[in-house]
């Protein structure tokens, strides 16, 4: 943050501050597994409110419209209550439809083995003609990510223009969650969508063991 001038760098301190200490109020007072998968919703509102805000801005004019999708073929980046959010969703659906989402999870997962940020260029499993099939719950790192010019978000590997306002303080809410489970021993690590919740449908141990403060999801390389 040392290129934001100092108010700027104390003002997205003290979001993330604030953010850490009411989450860790709110795990605190709720130490039970369900309640730590569905407290991230509250930063979903968070980032929904911010985005709200932003776009109310005469300047800014985001160019994501329905059916586009050019985003969702980045590699998407997931916390893993989102995961376990999405996993408790995709199982109310009837049987076939499950063993459909499934399978193309297998294959998400076989054809991305290996491959870095910057490479991976392939739809997210969840994409269902052009639009996201869970919109609802779709993850932290969906709903911040908007972008003000199209064109860029056309080109494999590279990052599309943001909103500075949105893109600083949607990162100081997110830091201030992780900091908060990090302390109440539940990791906010951050892992592959379609991997970690093929994980999740298959292994019904996963909620369990992460509440208790193991990583039950493969790691994503800082460097890649």
């Amino acid at each position: 943050m040392e290129f934001l001038s100092q108010e700027r760098q104390a003002e997205v301190r003290a979001i993330a501050e604030k953010q850490q200490k009411t989450y860790r109020q709110m795990l605190s007072a709720n130490k039970n597994k369900t309640f730590a998968i569905h407290a991230i919703h509250s930063l979903h509102r968070q980032i929904d409110e911010l985005v709200t805000r932003v776009q109310a801005r005469p300047d800014v004019r985001f160019d994501c419209k329905p059916g586009c999708s050019y985003c969702c073929n980045f590699r998407i980046e997931v916390f893993p209550p989102e995961v376990f959010v999405l996993a408790r969703r995709l199982r109310e659906l009837p049987g076939d439809q499950l063993d459909l989402v499934t399978e193309r999870l297998r294959l998400h997962v076989q054809r991305s083995e290996g491959v870095s940020r910057a490479q991976h260029w392939m739809n997210c499993p969840l994409l269902k003609e052009d639009r996201c099939s869970v919109y609802e719950d779709r993850p932290s790192t969906c709903r911040k990510y908007l972008s003000l010019d199209v064109e860029g978000c056309k080109r494999p590997g590279v990052s599309a223009l943001e909103d500075g306002e949105l893109a600083l303080k949607s990162l100081a809410l997110v830091s201030g969650t992780r900091e908060a489970y990090a302390k109440a021993k539940s990791p906010l690590s951050i892992h592959e969508l379609g991997e970690a919740l093929l994980i999740a449908l298959t292994d019904p141990t996963c909620e369990e063991r992460w509440f208790k403060g193991e990583q039950v999801f493969p790691l994503l390389a800082e460097d890649d």
